[in-house]
């Protein structure tokens, strides 16, 4: 269980770092920490950027995912396999984005209603002010999947979630979308083409 929360809570520390580079407050954390903006500086992604949409291929876990005009993305980022960030305003200071991790549970493998059992469990206990909205059985590639949506505050931030999580051959795909409460809807709709459009290859 300590693991699936490991990789949960990557999934939130993720985007709490990933603000454009002209923000220089202290980033929020799962655990606060006193950071400079040098030490930001080494935080920020390494971004590759885009004019047009595109594919994003990863042969290392074997699928691609489609990404709309204007987006970025930035791979190994905090743990993640990929991040692909909106083209928020240059003012904002939070940027949506839908950031995708994946974890091995060969070594103790779970069905997908467990692993539904366990995050939702740990949500109330780890997320503050932890809120869901929508809890539903989907598929992804025909395999079975599982979509929250939920809020919580990470930092200063007030933040509204749409996550999926599905198991193919012992590894759990994670992807979550996270916008600020009052800019979620404003991306959601190109998230949500994000992720569906993962296949393997």
């Amino acid at each position: 269980m300590k693991q699936i929360l490991l990789y949960i809570l990557i999934a939130a520390v993720i985007v709490g770092c990933i603000t454009p580079p002209q923000y220089t407050e202290e980033f929020p954390t799962i655990e606060p920490t006193q950071t400079d903006d040098s030490q930001m500086a080494n935080n920020l992604p390494d971004i590759s950027p885009t004019e047009e949409e595109g594919v994003y291929s990863n042969e290392d876990y074997g699928f691609t995912m489609d990404y709309p005009d204007g987006w970025n993305y930035a791979e190994g980022f905090m743990g993640s396999i990929v991040a692909f960030m909106s083209g928020s305003e240059q003012n904002d200071v939070f940027t949506e984005n839908v950031n995708v991790i994946g974890q091995d549970i060969s070594a103790s493998p779970i069905s997908l209603e467990e692993y539904t059992t366990i995050s939702l469990s740990q949500f109330e206990q780890y997320l503050t002010n932890f809120s869901l909205i929508s809890s539903e059985d989907i598929e992804i590639e025909g395999n079975p999947a599982h979509k929250v949506v939920y809020t919580a505050k990470q930092g200063q931030f007030s933040l509204k979630f749409m996550q999926i999580w599905t198991i193919f051959d012992n590894e759990v795909f994670l992807f979550t979308y996270t916008g600020e409460l009052a800019h979620f809807d404003d991306y959601s709709s190109q998230a949500s083409e994000i992720m569906d459009s993962f296949s393997l290859l």
